[in-house]
């Protein structure tokens, strides 16, 4: 493909994603948690005119004073306490410190994350074992599968 056929395609894209979008462009003005300052700069211009019209303060319903609690009423999310020892939220400050995690919330909820994932594959070691607990191996299928084993080492380059 030369460099002016994928110029030509570029285009194209462009223009048809600028159509597809230009409704939400003219809909930002209409959201109303946004402050009208910022919906202008958004919604763009025609003629010095906005492109959709306001709404007028009247008619226009208020921003929540309280945006962490829409927020926390909105989202399915729980918040918890726990206690911990100095030394470990000492440990959990230092990582959040050094730019490991950006919080300590996010610290934590990887830990937990971490402890999901372990028990996940607790519980898939589990079945695998009671599966060959249940039905063993033939000496065949133990056979091939120590012939692979040595095969598998062999070609490490190690």
């Amino acid at each position: 493909m030369t460099v002016q056929r994928i110029s030509l395609v570029c285009w194209i894209v462009f223009v048809v994603m600028t159509v597809a979008f230009l409704p939400l462009f003219a809909r930002i003005d209409a959201i109303h948690a946004i402050r009208a300052p910022l919906r202008v700069p958004l919604a763009g211009h025609r003629g010095g005119q906005p492109l959709v019209e306001r709404p007028s303060p009247e008619t226009e319903p208020p921003i929540p004073r309280c945006i962490p609690n829409w927020y926390a009423t909105k989202v399915a999310t729980e918040q918890i306490a726990i206690r911990i020892s100095a030394d470990l939220l000492a440990g959990v400050d230092d990582l959040v410190a050094r730019g490991v995690y950006e919080s300590r919330a996010a610290a934590f909820r990887a830990g937990i994350v971490v402890l999901m994932d372990l028990e996940r594959r607790r519980q898939t070691d589990r079945a695998v074992i009671d599966g060959y607990r249940r039905t063993p191996p033939t000496e065949s299928e133990h056979v091939a599968a120590v012939a692979s084993l040595r095969d598998a080492i062999l070609e490490e380059p190690w």
